[in-house]
């Protein structure tokens, strides 16, 4: 029987075949950089003709590098994207990238179309699922993160056309064929977990025992890597921030992202008194240094798809100290083992205290996070986007004919 996700079978179906990959930017995220990471590393591979990236936002917010053979477009040309709460402007720009994505598919014809996260998924089938074969990826918990009620009345219409659904855990993808796709659809499922591109550099350091030299130069730091928005519950952090920062005055906490929540969060910080304890650090090209520089990591968001800097977090051996807000924790963090599951933030400073006294406890989560990461290194996972692919694509066309560029 064939294996949709065994990277073996089926896989001459992207030889000589243009992808072409969608999602609203490549302003920064988790999402957006697991699509750079997927058009990369199709790009790298000679016998796939061509790969194409189109996002709604303009290129020059990017903060991802793209493959040099990679074309780049976008459905709006200048920053900053309209903003409008007129819902005939509203409709007028959605009209507007409807007609831009079909007309940028009929310049490229793509074989495939790839799209990732949920209103951009609703917007290209909308615009193409009917003339292209198209794989979305979900990559939040649609259980918790609703759009806007056009929007998931759109989705309920529009996702039966994919050929092909993935998400990042079982439970999301149960939620997915229960509330948008018939009994009988003929849409293919699989479940394929975030993973992370990790440069050699720092990979060769998170692969090795940290001696005692190496732990000498890590800051008191508990970091922070995401999007400044209400859903990371980063006051939550700050609130409990205070009474950790009261039993440990020498360790810092460092919060590495931009979002539309950051003046706010300041204000937080310095009603808190908390000026002098907490770093903000904005947008950080070389995240690799933030994790090599930390002691330990914290996240306490309401909901997540699959949170691809834990994964970062705990590639660089990094004790992390997580509240229990996806499926994907029951994977990554074992209690104690790996990691804390926090049942409330309330317990960071006991839990924070407790590895800051204890070396080897330090030392024992350090290497069990590093040993549960790497299922989910990009090598690891690489084959099963390659696999989904193909099986979004017909399987009636024949083999190409063209040669390999």
């Amino acid at each position: 029987m064939s294996n949709p996700l065994d990277p073996n079978q089926n896989s001459w179906h992207l030889h000589g075949r243009h992808v072409l990959l969608a999602i609203h930017s490549l302003e920064g995220g988790g999402s957006e950089r697991q699509l750079t990471c997927l058009a990369n590393h199709l790009a790298n591979d000679p016998r796939i003709a061509k790969v194409s990236v189109v996002t709604v936002a303009p290129s020059d917010v990017d903060v991802y590098q793209l493959h040099s053979r990679i074309v780049r477009m976008s459905l709006h040309s200048r920053s900053p994207l309209p903003e409008t709460n007129n819902p005939i402007s509203k409709a007028y720009f959605n009209f507007f990238r409807i007609r831009e994505l079909k007309r940028i598919a009929s310049e490229l014809a793509p074989d495939v179309v790839v799209s990732f996260c949920d209103r951009n998924n609703a917007l290209v089938l909308l615009a193409l699922g009917n003339r292209y074969p198209v794989l979305i990826s979900e990559r939040s918990d649609p259980r918790f993160q609703k759009m806007p009620r056009m929007w998931e009345t759109i989705r309920g219409l529009v996702y039966p056309r994919a050929k092909v659904c993935v998400a990042q855990t079982n439970d999301v993808l149960d939620y997915l064929k229960q509330e948008y796709y018939p009994r009988d659809s003929r849409t293919t499922f699989l479940t394929i977990p975030s993973a992370i591109d990790v440069p050699n550099t720092a990979l060769n350091v998170s692969e090795h025992h940290v001696s005692e030299d190496q732990r000498s130069k890590k800051q008191n730091r508990l970091l922070f890597v995401g999007r400044l928005a209400s859903e990371k519950q980063i006051d939550q952090i700050l609130v409990a921030w205070k009474k950790t920062h009261a039993l440990l005055p020498a360790w810092k906490l460092r919060i590495v992202g931009q979002g539309p929540m950051e003046e706010t969060l300041k204000r937080l910080a310095a009603d808190l008194f908390l000026n002098q304890s907490v770093e903000w650090c904005g947008w950080q090209s070389d995240i690799w240094s933030e994790y090599r520089a930390a002691r330990a990591f914290v996240m306490a968001s309401r909901y997540e798809g699959f949170p691809q800097s834990l994964v970062e977090a705990m590639t660089m051996g990094l004790p992390c100290l997580v509240t229990n807000f996806s499926p994907a924790i029951r994977e990554c963090v074992e209690h104690q083992e790996s990691g804390f599951v926090l049942q409330s933030l309330s317990e960071l400073p006991d839990y924070l205290k407790q590895l800051d006294k204890d070396p080897e406890l330090e030392q024992r989560l350090s290497n069990r996070a590093r040993a549960m990461s790497r299922r989910y290194q990009w090598i690891n996972v690489a084959g099963q986007w390659e696999s989904a692919i193909s099986a979004a694509l017909d399987k009636n066309l024949p083999k190409p004919t063209q040669p390999f560029s």
